[in-house]
């Protein structure tokens, strides 16, 4: 694909905002500025990384989910809507549709999430929609076998989220359309469930540091937080009520350096919250009120002072807390669905785009 040019510009931040609830995407008409876009450099240039073939690319799909085998960042999984999964081998150079031997992950399904195990790579999870049901998938090879490991019985109900505990591999979250909080010992071979949220758990968060620490983020309701890995739950808007729009999370992070540190973003603002979500405060970002949408945040692996967040197609960069930010323009009329930044070179960016 062609290569892009933008230049970053360094800009005075002014009170801003910006978030949409998630929700399911709708399937729209295809493009030619989807897939994958990569920086080498900081986000300062783009390519689109999109190839699988001479004949044929994902510069058409949208871009659900990505994550990086732990050993090899240049290994990388994506999930798609309506396309199934696709993986390099390359850091995006070139990339392959992955085709289950088992027949059981269907190149037709929406990825909503990917978890692969830090401790073992081959042991891979997929939160899915396919088939008009929502589906937690199981590979124990790397990808080229799968195993349904749960699906929700009332149709029309993805499974959007799923999450490895970071200390004990053989447990494993999953959060559901329906409002289900799930948890499997076992490696996803049998289940329970934590909570049922009144909505869709569209984002699962544990801290690396102690995974008692769990948040989850329940659009139209807000950040729920538990202290003893889903046994009981508060609701981090009730500590906001002075705050207009508490409910309405986007996504969520937790800092890398200091992980009592949380930042969420919602429909009007970038808020950071401190001591485990009892404390919190707004991030000036540069976007005037109702302008675009907060689609996606990150922090940078080796300095937790530099932050990401997505909007349209702009991609913004602050290396100081947020104090200041630059502008970093993605070629491509889509929306940064998400962004992944190498956990070895941290100049290394990826973004995927959806319409």
């Amino acid at each position: 694909m062609a290569e892009f040019f933008k230049k970053a510009s360094l800009v005075v931040i002014f009170p801003s905002l910006v978030f949409v609830a998630a929700a399911l995407p709708l399937r729209c008409s295809l493009s030619k500025d989807n897939g994958i876009y990569k920086s080498q450099d900081s986000g300062v240039t783009w390519q689109q990384k999109v190839t699988i073939s001479k004949k044929e690319n994902i510069a058409a799909k949208d871009i659900l989910s990505m994550a990086a085998d732990s050993l090899n960042p240049e290994i990388l999984f994506i999930g798609t809507r309506s396309s199934g999964l696709y993986k390099t081998l390359d850091g995006a150079e070139s990339w392959q549709q992955v085709i289950d031997k088992n027949n059981i992950l269907q190149n037709s399904d929406d990825v909503y999430d990917i978890a692969i195990s830090q401790k073992n790579v081959n042991f891979i999870y997929l939160a899915i929609y396919g088939g008009g049901f929502g589906r937690v998938l199981r590979s124990q090879d790397g990808g080229q076998t799968w195993e349904e490991a749960y699906v929700i019985s009332q149709s029309g109900m993805p499974v959007y989220k799923v999450a490895i505990d970071p200390v004990s591999e053989a447990v494993i979250y999953v959060g559901t359309a329906q409002g289900g909080f799930l948890k499997s010992s076992d490696y996803g071979s049998s289940w329970q469930p934590l909570k049922w949220f009144d909505g869709g758990v569209s984002d699962i968060k544990i801290d690396n540091r102690n995974n008692q620490m769990i948040y989850v983020n329940v659009p139209g309701r807000g950040i729920y937080k538990s202290s003893d890995q889903g046994a009981n739950w508060q609701l981090l808007a009730d500590s906001m009520k002075s705050f207009g729009g508490a409910e309405q999370v986007g996504t969520l992070l937790i800092d890398r350096q200091d992980s009592k540190i949380l930042y969420a973003s919602l429909k009007d603002a970038l808020l950071v919250f401190y001591d485990q979500g009892q404390t919190w405060q707004e991030i000036s970002i540069l976007m005037p009120t109702g302008s675009a949408t907060i689609s996606s945040l990150a922090q940078d692996p080796q300095n937790s002072q530099i932050l990401y967040y997505g909007a349209e197609s702009v991609l913004y960069r602050t290396a100081n807390n947020g104090q200041t930010w630059m502008t970093l323009q993605i070629p491509s009329g889509k929306k940064i669905n998400l962004i992944k930044i190498d956990s070895v070179s941290s100049d290394i960016i990826y973004v995927g785009m959806r319409n």
